[in-house]
């Protein structure tokens, strides 16, 4: 009865650690990909779209840097 549970135990813990392992791999192959980014004219860093500053067709990453 023992050796039942435990291989009962040892299947559920091996199906546990590869969903995890899956949905991981998922996350990091498409992380955010509504998001898009640009990079910043002046400093060159990539920002998001919705935070950067864009004038006459230049990307920035703030009001700072526009200058």
């Amino acid at each position: 009865m023992w050796q039942l549970l435990i291989l009962v135990s040892v299947i559920l813990l091996i199906f546990l650690i590869t969903r995890i392992n899956t949905k991981s791999k998922r996350i990091l192959d498409n992380p955010d990909e509504g998001i898009g980014f640009v990079k910043c004219e002046s400093c060159g860093i990539n920002v998001p779209e919705t935070q950067a500053v864009k004038i006459e067709g230049s990307w920035y990453c703030s009001k700072e840097h526009m200058n």
